[in-house]
């Protein structure tokens, strides 16, 4: 992009055009640029075409249209299937949507859905879409009949009437003109001679050059170029002839403007009209570009012409306010930006910074730049010339002077390591050396003070040519001086606060305190005889120092924070121009307005020590450029810039392919974005609508409410490789002074992973996992259950068989031993009968063992004491009882399993404990009924897996499962063994 900034000698003034130029390098892809026009958004769109789709070349291109907004060029295909090579024109309709002249007929095409649509007419050729009274007008071609179509907003047609033509073989097209006056209809093409039609098609008038000779020595027939709208006349150029002319409605006939400056050579011409109703022509002449101004009036007042273009070229012209840039695409495929200095603020060597500014005479002033020497301006011819003084070493002599003295003849400033006289008349100086300087004040006819930079404060005597230090303040970076004569007073704002010197007295004071000054680093100082003096400080506030009651008082505070520069006090209003704006503020209404480049001003950033009031104008100087305006004419330019999400690139996983989408309807209400695991990279790009010329502005984004990340003027955002999640992804736009523009872009963003990565994979594999541990689960309690079981009815079976052959032995046995003992009685034989009843007995105590019969009778309470009573008899052990009552608690079955457990208890105690003394104890809780049986016996141990696998233990383990208890057995060598079973109660 090549910049170029050109002055130009006008009518009545000089200005001043910056002039941009797009190509290739910065993203134009077209070859040849056929038109260009702005949509409602305020993008600029180019058409044309590119060689490499021409029939004749082999390739796999295609012709786009491409819109540029401000910084990226983006290119939108045409599909192939409208067979299109060329984009000749464009229109656009009161709704936003573009008509597209093509050679291959028209196109409907939808910017914001990027969406296009073949309109069929059956022609051979067509006119580009006219404009007239609101309606809509086209002129088709079909061999050599001609009809003139007027197009409905559904893009049907109704054809108002035809006419055919047999002096030539015709073309309509681009060049094709067509006029509607009062009761008639005016068509003109390059192919044969104008016509003029009643409003039903009837044929009124021709008119042919070879009858208007003086109209057009080169061709034989009359060729429109342009049509101008000047006030109630329809003026015109024709081909090849450099006057104007008009056409006129009474006579029907086309007659010389008698306007003065009729004439205007010219190969290309335009009349640009933009939206606000402003109008300028455009022309191009043997590579020369004009911009001229048009009246009935005035003629043509013609204040830009500037060689510009090699070669035969053809223009294309658009502009949404001609009074402030144009742009124009050429058929060499560059595209230019011409931007017009605002006639309210004239920019002054806007290559330059600024520094000190000084009138000298009558419309004459000094200018001081930082490191480009110093300058003479003329306020009247605004022209400037650079001083050039004798023995200069170099072009940037004397630079960053901060103030200027005048001594007679003689200018003082400081320059390099110390201060300079300048005789403005022979351009000799005179340098003397001592230590670099930051400021200079003027304190009487011969004394000068100078600050420094950790040094010292310094005074200077113009007629002995001596410094002299009189304060040492080698803690300070003093920035600014200023001086109140009448109390002989210099005020220095430095990086730490504020330093009063009086120069009667030789006392100084030092102020620096939170409740004196909130910044301590005062950028400037000025004097003011109603508000004593005034303080700028980097933070953005202005501050006013009473000598006299040594108190500080909040005059302003920026809203931006932005540095003090400068202050122009003018009444009521002050001028503020700080490091970001140029604030206008009214001290009575307490109100503030801040004006950028945007309206006008060569830059942001003011320059200290740069201002100057003229009375009726200021001059201001910044870091680039100096401004000279009249405050009261300038007006803030509202800005109705929005932000737009204009493209986004990711993979299609339909596709299989990376797609740029470029739909802005699928971009509203916080659209959403899913990236594939296969491929997760991302890149949008966004812009402001109404910002082609790109003023200063930038972006800021951030995922999921995190901090801001500030990318300055990048327009657009890529992800290489976005990690998996969602994300909400939002984009601001602000502006040189920190506002938002427009509202916030929202974007939701989910990230895939793969299949076997993402948490319902998981989700479901865990359930799978869960599933089968349950079932696995369930199958082993079922296991358990069925074991348990297997374990009561065994239990329960073993019971049953116990009373069987209880019964059995009570009932047949012992009946048949009380009658062998009955019968020995009888027969006397004594040993007979005290064997007899010997065995009956035991076979009596064996059918007692297998069912305690006394258990229904006892119960179970009394039933464990008799069994305890009796082993104490039967037995050398020591046993001792103590029963709670029990019996309600359980039934039969449960009764029956107590009664056993405790009976197997005792019973391995007597066989396997050796125990000398054993207990029995059985208590009542609250909720269970706790059972302990104890001996004192050799124990055993409990890891011994022979006894785990015991079958007496599981036994006794078994009958407290049946009755729903828990049994714990601690037993050591040698330690005795205790059995304890916990059974809740019933």
């Amino acid at each position: 992009m090549l910049f170029l900034l050109c002055a130009y000698t006008m009518v009545s003034q000089e200005r001043e055009v910056l002039v941009k130029t797009f190509d290739k390098e910065d993203g134009i892809a077209l070859d040849a640029i056929s038109d260009v026009i702005f949509d409602t958004d305020g993008f600029l769109w180019l058409c044309g075409n590119i060689l490499a789709t021409r029939e004749i070349i082999a390739g796999d291109k295609t012709i786009a249209l491409q819109r540029f907004n401000g910084k990226t060029f983006h290119s939108i295909p045409i599909p192939e299937i409208y067979g299109v090579t060329d984009v000749l024109k464009f229109y656009m309709r009161a709704d936003g949507n573009f008509i597209l002249l093509t050679d291959n007929g028209l196109l409907f095409f939808n910017p914001l859905t990027t969406a296009f649509s073949k309109i069929e007419l059956n022609a051979d050729s067509i006119s580009r879409i006219f404009l007239i009274e609101g309606n809509e007008y086209v002129l088709v071609q079909k061999d050599r009949d001609l009809t003139l179509l007027q197009l409905h907003t559904n893009l049907s047609t109704t054809a108002l009437f035809s006419f055919t033509s047999s002096e030539n073989k015709y073309h309509v097209g681009t060049s094709t003109q067509l006029v509607k006056l009062k009761d008639h209809w005016l068509i003109s093409d390059y192919y044969f001679a104008i016509k003029l039609f009643t409003k039903s098609g009837t044929l009124v008038k021709e008119i042919r050059a070879d009858k208007y000779k003086e109209l057009d020595a080169v061709s034989r027939i009359l060729r429109i170029d342009e049509i101008l709208e000047l006030g109630e006349k329809k003026a015109l150029f024709f081909r090849g002839n450099t006057k104007l002319h008009y056409l006129d409605e009474t006579l029907l006939d086309i007659r010389p403007m008698a306007s003065p400056n009729t004439s205007m050579p010219a190969s290309n011409l335009a009349f640009v009209k933009d939206t606000l109703g402003n109008k300028l022509l455009v022309s191009e002449y043997n590579g020369n570009l004009q911009f001229s101004k048009v009246s009935e009036e005035n003629g043509i007042e013609t204040w830009y012409n500037k060689k510009q273009f090699e070669g035969v070229v053809a223009l294309h012209s658009a502009s949404q306010n001609v009074k402030k840039d144009m742009w124009i695409g050429t058929s060499s495929g560059q595209l230019h930006h011409y931007q017009f200095q605002q006639q309210a603020i004239k920019q002054i060597l806007p290559e330059h910074q600024f520094r000190a500014i000084h009138h000298l005479k009558e419309d004459t002033y000094l200018l001081a730049t930082d490191q480009h020497g110093w300058h003479l301006f003329d306020t009247t011819t605004m022209s400037t010339k650079k001083l050039v003084f004798v023995g200069a070493k170099n072009n940037g002599f004397p630079n960053s002077s901060r103030n200027f003295v005048k001594d007679g003849d003689l200018l003082w400033a400081n320059a390099r390591s110390g201060i300079i006289s300048a005789n403005l008349s022979d351009k000799t100086t005179t340098y003397y050396r001592h230590h670099p300087l930051t400021s200079l004040e003027q304190i009487n006819d011969s004394i000068i003070l100078a600050g420094t930079k950790n040094y010292q404060l310094l005074s200077f005597n113009m007629r002995a040519k001596q410094f002299e230090e009189i304060l040492k303040t080698d803690t300070l970076h003093m920035h600014d001086l200023a001086y109140d004569k009448h109390r002989q007073l210099l005020a220095v704002a430095t990086s730490q606060g504020l330093l009063i010197y009086n120069t009667h007295t030789k006392k100084h004071t030092f102020y620096n305190g939170r409740n004196q000054l909130a910044d301590s680093y005062l950028l400037m100082v000025d004097y003011h005889p109603d508000y004593g003096f005034l303080l700028g400080s980097r933070s953005g506030s202005i501050v006013a120092f009473h000598e006299e009651t040594k108190t500080f008082k909040n005059l302003y505070q920026d809203a931006l924070g932005a540095g003090i520069a400068t202050i122009i006090p003018r009444g009521n209003v002050w001028w503020i121009n700080t490091f970001n704006g140029y604030v206008r503020w009214d001290t009575k209404e307490n109100t503030a307005t801040r004006f950028s480049t945007k309206d006008g001003f060569s830059n942001n950033e003011a320059n200290r020590y740069s201002a100057l009031d003229l009375g009726d104008k200021l001059l201001i100087g910044s870091i680039a450029g100096l401004n000279y305006f009249d405050p009261k004419s300038i007006v803030p330019e509202a800005n109705i810039s929005e932000l737009k999400l204009l493209k986004v690139r990711s993979y299609d996983k339909k596709e299989r392919r990376i797609i740029d989408v470029l739909d802005q309807s699928l971009f509203t209400n916080s659209p959403s974005i899913t990236l594939p695991a296969e491929f997760k990279e991302l890149q949008i790009e966004y812009a402001l609508t109404h910002n082609v010329e790109n003023k200063p502005h930038s972006f800021q984004y951030r995922l999921n409410n995190e901090a801001w990340t500030n990318i300055g003027q990048e327009q657009q955002i890529r992800f290489p490789n976005m990690a998996v999640g969602n994300y909400l992804l939002e984009i601001e736009a602000l502006d040189f002074s920190g506002k938002k523009l427009g509202e916030t872009l929202r974007l939701n963003i989910d990230s895939k992973d793969f299949f076997y990565r993402t948490w319902w994979f998981y989700l479901l594999l865990s359930s799978g996992a869960i599933l089968l541990l349950l079932y696995y689960l369930k199958q082993s309690k079922s296991k358990q259950r069925m074991q348990e079981q297997f374990s009561i009815d065994l239990l329960l079976s073993q019971e049953k068989e116990r009373n069987h052959i209880a019964k059995e032995l009570h009932d047949s046995v012992g009946q048949q031993l009380t009658l062998i003992k009955k019968k020995t009685q009888q027969k006397g034989d004594q040993d007979l009968t005290a064997l007899t009843n010997n065995v009956l007995e035991e076979v009596r105590g064996i059918s007692r063992g297998l069912y305690p019969a006394n258990l229904k009778l006892l119960g179970l309470t009394e039933s464990i004491e008799q069994l305890v009573y009796d082993l104490d008899e039967q037995t050398d052990t020591f046993f001792s009882v103590t029963v709670a009552p029990i019996d309600s608690f359980f039934n039969e079955t449960e009764t029956l399993n107590i009664f056993r457990f405790v009976q197997e208890c005792l019973a391995n105690c007597l066989k396997h404990s050796n125990a000398t003394a054993a207990e029995v104890e059985v208590g009542e809780r609250l909720n269970d009924i706790v059972i302990v049986v104890s001996d004192n016996g050799r124990g055993f141990n409990m890891a011994d897996a022979a006894l785990q696998n015991s079958l007496g233990l599981k036994t006794l383990a078994e009958r407290i499962k049946i009755v729903k208890g828990t049994l714990e057995i601690n037993s050591n060598l040698g330690d005795g063994t205790t059995f304890t079973a916990i059974i809740p109660k019933k």
